[in-house]
Order: C-alpha cells, then structure tokens, then sequence
C-alpha cells in the first residue's frame, strides 16, 4: 500500500523512540515510500508481469535494499538536513550506521504492516506461505492499524509542538498547519470516492484535528492582535459546523445531495479564508526573493479546491507554514 498514512504513521511512531540510535527521516522515507517500488513500478508500466508485492517485500531483501536506500540518504544528506530541522526529525546523530539503520529497519516496518494485509505476500522468503494472512479478523486488524495511525501522529504532534515552542506565539501557527495537515491525512484514509467517508472513527478524529489546528490559527492571530475575539469566534463556529457535520454522514455513492453539500462547504470555507485574509497576511511566505502573503495564498487554494489543484496548493502552503519558512510583517502596529 504505497504512500498510505498508515505507513507515515508507523514511521514517525517508530522513529520517535529510536531517534537516538538511527535516522528518523530515512526510516519514514524508507517505509512510507522507498519500500513500495514495486506497486510503484507497475502503476507506472515499468514493471509487468510481476505481482505487486514480490520480492523486495520480504523480510530477507529488508537487510540488503533497506542498507542500500540508507545509504544514498545518506550521500545526500546535505540536501535532506534543512527539511529535517524544518520538520523536528534532526535528532540523533547522523553517522552513516545510522542511516543504514533507519533503511533496514524501515523496509522491515513496511514488509511487517504489509503482510498481514496481502496474500500475495511471501514475507519469509524462501518459504512460499504468508502465515500472517488471514491470522487476525479484518475488524481487529483494522482497529491495530488504526490505533497505529492515531499514536502515530498524536506522537509527532507532540514531539513537533516540545521542539517549537520556544518560538513563541509563531509556533502556534506551525502546530496549527501541522494539526490541520494531520487531520486531513486522517480523515480522508477513511473516505472513499463511491461510498464516502465510510470510517466515521477516522473522520470524526481528523475532523477534531483540524479543529484544534484551527483553534491554535486562530489563538496565534489573536495573541498578535490580528484578529478580534469576534471575529475569530465567528470563524471557529463556522469550521465546527462545516467540519463536525461532515463525517456525522455515511454517504452511499455519489448523489445530488452529497455534491450539493460539498458545493456549500466549499463557499463556507471560502467566506472563511476572506474573514482571515487580512490577519493572516502578517505572515509572508520567503520564496526566493518573494514574500507572498498567508492569507491571499489561502484565499487562492480554497477558490481553486473545487479544481481539485487547489487541494494541492493547500497542502503545499500547509507544509510550508510548518517548516516555518515564512516571515512577520506587523502591518496591525
């Protein structure tokens, strides 16, 4: 299951404790990506013939393609040093023995969530069987899977908020990208194009998520004097009851309701970033020698959700305010 949130989760859930001994990042790259090349080869038509989890998805092939995807993190790791600081995944040290550990051990993750899920899985090659199928009922697999997704996160959050806080009132601004962020992730591994968001556990939990995001939005603009207590009290009932009504539904397919609602949403959720714009335009985006504003970026992303670029762009501008490559202009002084 390449790119899932549940192998992003067990990453950082992992990684979390093993910070100190191996590389964080290259254990998250390595399970939630690297690991899957081959499910990715096929859907590219690179590779036929040749069933989506062969070889390389294999405790045994861990050791060898886990070292070798450690160690080309490891020759760039000059490139990869400003995104961990960015995203608090710099801790430990960075020899090459801990990279090599973070790729095997990340391959392993991946083979070891992957084979109670498949049957076309031989984890214990050369042997030709998966006895990991079919050991667990899907219900209890879906709520370990589960509960690794929202310890996952939940650990992240927390390690991300100790290592910003120092920033002052700007940190609520990243934790609050990064909740939201999470939240979406969250919510939409329980949604499904033909039956909604069919996993109501999920989505009431990203849905809570993204409210506290935008709590903390809200509390850091305030704290700035950008935004009055109005106003932004205006705003957060708006998010709870565009958000908090979502996942409350089980939508059976696609209807003419379901679209309308999502076309109500979406102008919600417009009238919204016009209330923020101007407070959130004390934050300027640093590109190259651009500084774009919060708010106008935000305004754009939402008008163009409905184009489904605008969904890109939005989770784009969320990771950027994460990283905290942007600038404060006090233009309310």
């Amino acid at each position: 299951m390449p790119f899932t949130t549940y192998h992003i989760a067990s990453g950082l859930f992992a990684g979390y404790f093993l910070r100190k001994k191996v590389d964080w990042l290259t254990l998250v790259i390595t399970t939630a990506i690297v690991a899957d090349i081959e499910p990715i080869l096929m859907v590219t038509g690179l590779l036929r013939d040749y069933p989506p989890h062969g070889f390389l998805h294999t405790y045994l092939a861990s050791i060898p393609m886990g070292a070798i995807s450690g160690f080309i993190l490891y020759l760039i790791r000059s490139l990869l040093s400003p995104f961990m600081r960015a995203f608090c995944l710099n801790e430990g040290n960075q020899s090459l023995v801990s990279y090599i550990s973070g790729g095997v051990l990340g391959w392993f993750l991946h083979v070891l969530m992957d084979s109670p899920l498949y049957i076309d899985i031989r984890p214990f090659y050369p042997l030709a069987i998966n006895p990991l199928y079919g050991l667990l009922d899907v219900e209890i697999l879906e709520i370990l899977y589960n509960v690794m997704l929202l310890c996952g996160f939940t650990t992240y959050i927390i390690h991300f908020y100790n290592s910003v806080k120092h920033e002052g009132i700007s940190s609520l601004l990243r934790v609050g990208s990064l909740s939201i962020l999470i939240g979406f992730l969250i919510s939409f591994q329980g949604f499904d194009i033909e039956l909604g968001f069919y996993n109501k556990k999920l989505a009431v939990t990203g849905s809570v998520l993204v409210l506290i995001g935008t709590y903390l939005f809200l509390e850091c603009l305030f704290k700035l004097r950008a935004i009055s207590f109005r106003k932004a009290t205006f705003v957060l009932l708006i998010i709870v009851v565009v958000i908090a009504a979502l996942p409350l539904q089980i939508f059976p397919r696609i209807t003419l309701v379901w679209i309308d609602y999502l076309l109500l949403v979406w102008l919600l959720l417009i009238l919204v970033t016009i209330l923020v714009r101007k407070s959130l335009n004390i934050f300027r985006l640093k590109m190259f020698r651009l500084r774009l504003p919060v708010g106008d970026l935000l305004v754009a992303s939402i008008a163009l959700a409905i184009l489904i670029v605008g969904i890109f762009l939005l989770l784009l501008l969320l990771m950027i305010l994460i990283s905290g490559a942007y600038v404060y202009e006090d233009t309310f002084a």
